[in-house]
């Protein structure tokens, strides 16, 4: 019988999808399928080193990557979702693009493909249904629901009648699975204060091999309108305002009481990179840190 091995990395907030299509691909698959966060995977070690393929994603634990390289010397497919212990990784390009596109859609149905995928890669006959797309970025608002263009979203919502406009930059996993408690408080109590809210979930960083946008894409796109800057203020909850592979720079996005968008004067191999200024009043700043 085959043997699956995912260990989901980063926080594990993709986990519980992961657990639960892996746990139902198994019994529909006919095969063994162990799905665990990095903090639990030692205790899966010796399943991980018989698996036929193994799917990781970010940090790993010592054993377990000494289990992984068990698994590789016995010809087992490995497969990295990031760039993080990539010389662990055996399969062909092609397959680890398919694998990671489907990994970073997210959503049940994209981990029930990946399982799928990974299946018949290791030799079973089974169908991998195509790659279904769901928003890399958008404006997530409570009660309103998701809009994927800015001008829909002023269609339903307006932004002009209010003391000012609050950007929210967030990441996309918190609106994919649902966890989106401290968004809705954040909106509430920015509106308490008579300001309207643009919420925008989206990657940190961009990744063009799998479609992932950067902050600052959604930037562009759900902060400004017709060319004209939309917001007077952003609050950033992403952990990365870039897109390189190694550089961050706290400076890329900063806040002054200026009203115009500059082009960044330092060299960066980052074409769209820019800096972000606003015109916050006292209104906006009192409920930014409060």
């Amino acid at each position: 019988m085959k043997k699956l091995a995912f260990i989901i990395g980063y926080g594990g907030a993709a986990f519980p999808l992961a657990a639960k299509a892996a746990g139902e691909e198994r019994k529909t698959l006919g095969l063994e399928c162990v799905a665990s966060t990095d903090a639990t995977a030692p205790q899966y070690r010796q399943f991980i080193a018989s698996a036929d393929a193994i799917f990781y994603s970010h940090q790993l634990p010592d054993d377990v990557i000494e289990a992984i390289k068990a698994a590789k010397e016995r010809g087992a497919m490995v497969i990295s979702a990031s760039d993080a212990y990539f010389d662990l990784a055996s399969a062909r390009p092609q397959l680890v693009l398919e694998a990671r596109r489907y990994f970073a859609t997210d959503g049940e149905d994209s981990f029930r493909a990946l399982a799928r995928l990974l299946a018949k890669a290791v030799g079973l006959n089974v169908d991998v249904p195509p790659l279904r797309e769901i928003p890399r970025m958008g404006i997530y608002r409570p009660r309103l629901g998701t809009f994927t263009s800015l001008e829909e979203y002023l269609k339903v919502y307006n932004v002009w009648n209010r003391e000012g406009v609050a950007g929210v930059l967030f990441h996309r996993t918190y609106w994919l699975y649902g966890n989106t408690a401290h968004i809705n408080a954040l909106v509430e109590a920015l509106e308490a204060e008579n300001l309207a809210v643009v919420p925008v979930f989206t990657y940190g960083s961009r990744d063009e091999s799998i479609g992932a946008p950067s902050a600052e894409d959604a930037i562009r796109e759900f902060f400004f309108y017709r060319g004209e800057r939309v917001v007077d203020a952003v609050v950033n909850l992403l952990f990365l305002l870039d897109r390189g592979r190694w550089h961050r720079r706290a400076d890329r996005f900063k806040i002054a009481e200026t009203g115009v968008v500059e082009e960044s004067e330092r060299p960066n191999n980052n074409a769209d990179n820019f800096i972000l200024l606003s015109r916050s009043g006292p209104k906006i700043r009192r409920a930014l840190t409060t």
